[in-house]
């Protein structure tokens, strides 16, 4: 595998990464109770592998954006 294709695989994986966390915050904030708490955890959980992944991609030479995630697609899992 070549480098660009493990960078595609590694942004691919850091984008997931962070749309699972956005996904569960804005989940938590719409519940209530137990439910709530363990979907803030979720988004933590994520937020801590999109880390990972930013760091790997940056140890790579590749410079990381903050990733927009699209409200629309953020709605349609709402």
């Amino acid at each position: 595998m070549d480098v660009q294709e493990r960078i595609r695989i590694y942004l691919e994986a850091y984008m997931d990464e962070a749309f699972s966390s956005r996904l569960y915050a804005k989940l938590s904030n719409i519940t209530e109770g137990e439910l709530s708490k363990r979907l803030d955890e979720l988004s933590k959980i994520e937020a801590s592998h999109a880390r990972f992944w930013r760091e790997i991609l940056e140890e790579q030479g590749f410079k990381v954006e903050d990733v927009k995630i699209s409200r629309i697609k953020l709605t349609l899992y709402l």
